[in-house]
């Protein structure tokens, strides 16, 4: 499952996601063995920005998604109508409506956010989710406490909270942020500090990335790049993860299924400040 949220304020639109996947989303042989493991310990970010002016995020079968992203490859060209159209056709495709999409854009100076949803296809709202509605009935109420009318000023910070500490587990990862500035969307610069007390690492031991907040933590940047990819920079660990839908390691990098996916790499700086794939 999956949590993610987006809304629409005005001529801006913000949208956050989560990253953890789960073993019923994996896009069985999409990926290779090395990869796979990279995904069950990083996941995937699961907004990607298309071209500046258009992002879509998934909720569901990581392999609809990337049908989605390589129909639109393939098109070179296409229309935000069309890309609603496709990704309707794609979501109803199979046995049940798994997956469902979010989209949002501005074409023509035109700002939208929609989406496709349990066989419904909307393309303009102020807000929406999809994944996981007990995540959505969490975020709703961290988010609306109080009844304050301001409450898309703790959209950021509810959603934080319902990614680190969310009773359905399926949810969870790293709370990503995507936002459009000028009609065009970026990754959003932030400082998360995700823990409530600190988590003591020795030379030569891992740092651990899912730790609920009671279990200690850890803190980290998320470092736009490109409309391409991101990195997270953590204040416990000299290397960074980058989230990328352009760089892909040698076994996949003709695989162009995966095309559009945000997917985890590790890098680190070697003596003379050059980033370099760790492993």
């Amino acid at each position: 499952m999956s949590f993610i949220y987006a809304e629409k304020i005005e001529e801006t639109i913000a949208i956050y996601c989560d990253t953890k996947i789960t073993t019923s989303q994996k896009g069985g042989s999409l990926f290779s063995q090395y990869m796979q493991k990279m995904i069950d310990r990083y996941g995937i970010a699961k907004t990607t920005i298309i071209c500046p002016e258009i992002a879509i995020s998934f909720a569901g079968n990581i392999s609809k998604a990337a049908r989605l992203f390589r129909a639109l490859y393939e098109m070179k060209s296409f229309s935000t109508d069309k890309i609603y159209e496709i990704a309707k056709d794609i979501s109803d495709s199979g046995i049940s409506c798994d997956t469902d999409f979010i989209i949002a854009s501005c074409e023509d100076g035109q700002v939208r956010l929609g989406y496709v949803k349990d066989g419904n296809c909307i393309k303009d709202c102020q807000n929406v989710w999809i994944g996981s509605e007990t995540a959505h009935k969490e975020f709703q109420q961290k988010r609306l406490k109080n009844n304050n009318r301001n409450a898309s000023n703790r959209t950021s910070a509810a959603f934080l909270d319902v990614v680190q500490g969310c009773s359905d587990k399926t949810v969870g990862g790293f709370p990503i942020q995507v936002r459009m500035i000028e009609g065009k969307f970026e990754y959003a610069y932030s400082k998360t500090l995700q823990m409530e007390k600190e988590q003591t690492v020795k030379a030569g031991e891992a740092v651990v990335f899912d730790m609920r907040n009671s279990e200690g933590g850890f803190s980290f940047e998320q470092l736009p790049i490109s409309e391409e990819e991101f990195m997270l920079r953590f204040d416990q660990m000299p290397q960074v993860l980058l989230y990328s839908r352009c760089k892909r390691i040698p076994e996949e990098a003709d695989n162009k299924l995966l095309f559009g996916l945000m997917l985890p790499m590790i890098f680190c700086k070697d003596d003379n400040g050059v980033w370099r794939r760790y492993k």
